[in-house]
C-alpha cells in the first residue's frame, strides 16, 4: 500500500529542501542515496522519500496515512531521516530478496560454533551484493 502518492510528491517538486552547508547536503544526497530511475535520471529528494516511506510500509511498518505524510514533511525539511542504509535500500527489490538484511549494516557475533561463522559470512557477503546494485 502506497500512502505517499505521485500526486503528493508533486506538491513538493517546486520546493527546495533546506540542504545547508552551502548546498553540500544536496551533493551528498545525489552522490549517495539518489537512485537511478528507469529513464536514467536520478531520483529527486521527494521521490527518494516516497520510495523509502512506501518501502517501509511494504515490509510492515504500520504507518497511518497521516503519519506517513508527517514523516514525509519532517524528512523533506531535514528534521529527521532514516538510516543511510535504509535511504539507499528501502523500496527496492533487494530488500525482499535479502529479507531486510540489506538495511542493517551493523552486526556483532561471538563465533563459538560453525553456524555463527556462517551467519557472519552470509552478512559480510551482502557487501558484495550491495556494491553491485
Amino acid at each position: 500500500m502506497a500512502y505517499i502518492t505521485d500526486e503528493y510528491v508533486s506538491l513538493h517538486n517546486a520546493l527546495t529542501p533546506p540542504w545547508g552547508f552551502g548546498g553540500m547536503g544536496e551533493v551528498v544526497f545525489l552522490r549517495t542515496y539518489s537512485r537511478k530511475k528507469e529513464n536514467g535520471d536520478n531520483e529527486t529528494w521527494p521521490e527518494t522519500i516516497q520510495r523509502v516511506i512506501n518501502g517501509a510500509i511494504d515490509i510492515g511498518v504500520p504507518y497511518t496515512q497521516e503519519e506517513a505524510e508527517q514523516l514525509f514533511d519532517h524528512m523533506f525539511n531535514l528534521r529527521c531521516s532514516f538510516s543511510g542504509r535504509a535511504l539507499w535500500q528501502l523500496g527496492t527489490p533487494l530488500v525482499n530478496e535479502l529479507n531486510g538484511a540489506s538495511i542493517n549494516n551493523c552486526y556483532f557475533i561471538n563465533i563459538e560454533k560453525i553456524e555463527d561463522f556462517e551467519f557472519l559470512f552470509d552478512h559480510l557477503m551482502l557487501v558484495v551484493a550491495l556494491a553491485s546494485q
